[in-house]
């Protein structure tokens, strides 16, 4: 039998408690893998890592139907992405043979403490805390940028790191510390084959903030000239009584789709947020922006595993801030998560204001608040021009032209449609 130690931080304690385990009976159940709660954490805390699939009242023991090492879904946000795994596997060949729970297990003697995977953070105590000096953050970003994996079998690093390793998803990207304030950062270097994404992504995040969605902070760094975005899972509160480290418990939405979903659309996550949010009316208000703004940019890479709930307080979930919008030229790329059953591709709809009200209606929204969000949106769209030439990006003005020209050709024409479509 193996085990992982769990454990979570405490923002009232400021310290790490002990959860539960994780066991896999490797010989005697086919590597099938269990979640434990600890008794003492049940009795007298009572949050549940996940309110869907590892929810307290409904017991402290959680068993997986499958074997062979394959985890609760709560606990693969913690394995690293693939550009991670790939850095992995050339410094240790043996990972691409072992199964998830063994993967994990990897992960948790190398970042954990005392072979525990630390939830949300890492312990800035370990001899392998995160990076907090500028000069290291550049070496590293210098070595992602021009290291070309497919003409070399050497990896990027000589050892697995918490900053590569503990970022989910198929890009390069890496966290790293501001010692003077405890904020944590992700600093996301361009992946992007068409275009240099790092002005373009912190003008999206810019222009997403302006109407009025809840949206991670972002900088661009110009000695590095990568975007920098803020870890939404971290804080720092700072007072004249008291400083804190706040760490939020946080899950990807694509956890709590049903077991029988196939395609799923934007009032299957409105479903999720009025069984799961503790505020509903402003999470689906906060859903529906960012829908329209994604729509008027076709951000078509809004998979499930971009939309998160973060844990607030004890057993209160709420939306986390957007932090993946970005454009894409190519409008007649499919949305990863269709707006509804007809809006799956821009080349199928114009992202107006009828669109607005009807996907409103789709997610339980009021037209007067669909109204209220889409002349928000306008409002930030007028702004663009501004932020483009704040930043001087030619590159960004030219991905932004190329998916912003149908609301301009469209209102040009002559048209009968009650919808009125806005002039940017």
């Amino acid at each position: 039998m193996n085990f992982i130690q769990v454990h979570k931080w405490v923002n009232s304690q400021q310290s790490y408690i002990y959860v539960g385990n994780l066991i896999c009976e490797m010989s005697e159940n086919n590597g099938a893998v269990s979640f434990h709660y600890e008794k003492e954490y049940t009795d007298y805390h009572g949050a549940s890592l996940d309110p869907k699939n590892l929810n307290i009242s409904n017991g402290r023991v959680f068993p997986q139907s499958h074997g062979n090492g394959v985890l609760p879904n709560y606990f693969y946000q913690f394995l690293p992405g693939q550009y991670a795994s790939n850095q992995i596997a050339r410094l240790v060949p043996e990972w691409d043979s072992f199964n998830d729970f063994q993967k994990l297990q990897f992960c948790s003697k190398h970042f954990g403490d005392h072979h525990a995977i630390q939830l949300n953070a890492h312990n800035s105590s370990q001899d392998n805390s995160i990076i907090h000096d500028k000069q290291q953050l550049k070496e590293l970003v210098e070595l992602i940028t021009h290291f070309v994996p497919e003409s070399s079998s050497k990896a990027i690093i000589d050892t697995p790191i918490f900053e590569l390793c503990s970022l989910s998803g198929v890009r390069p990207k890496f966290e790293f510390t501001d010692e003077s304030s405890g904020q944590r950062w992700i600093a996301k270097p361009n992946s992007n084959p068409f275009y240099d994404e790092s002005k373009t992504r912190v003008i999206t995040n810019m222009l997403s903030d302006v109407a009025t969605i809840d949206t991670v902070e972002s900088y661009l760094d110009d000695d590095m000239e990568i975007a920098i975005q803020s870890n939404f899972k971290h804080a720092f509160y700072s007072s004249h009584t008291s400083h804190k480290l706040l760490k939020l418990n946080a899950i990807p939405l694509d956890i709590l789709k049903p077991e029988s979903a196939q395609t799923l659309i934007y009032s299957d996550i409105a479903d999720m947020i009025k069984e799961y949010s503790c505020n509903v009316k402003d999470d689906l208000a906060q859903l529906h922006r960012r829908a329209i703004f994604d729509a008027a940019i076709n951000s078509t890479r809004n998979t499930l595993d971009n939309f998160y709930f973060v844990d607030i307080a004890i057993n209160k979930w709420r939306l986390a801030p957007s932090f993946a919008s970005l454009p894409n030229p190519n409008t007649s790329d499919k949305f990863d998560t269709p707006f509804t059953l007809r809006a799956a591709s821009r080349s199928l709809f114009t992202p107006d204001q009828l669109f607005s009200l009807e996907l409103g209606l789709s997610l339980g929204i009021a037209p007067e608040v669909a109204n209220q969000n889409f002349f928000a949106l306008e409002e930030a769209l007028k702004q663009l021009p501004q932020l483009l030439e704040e930043l001087g990006d030619e590159n960004a003005q030219r991905i932004f032209d190329s998916v912003l020209s149908p609301y301009k050709s469209f209102n040009n024409a002559p048209s009968d449609d009650v919808s009125q479509t806005p002039e940017f």
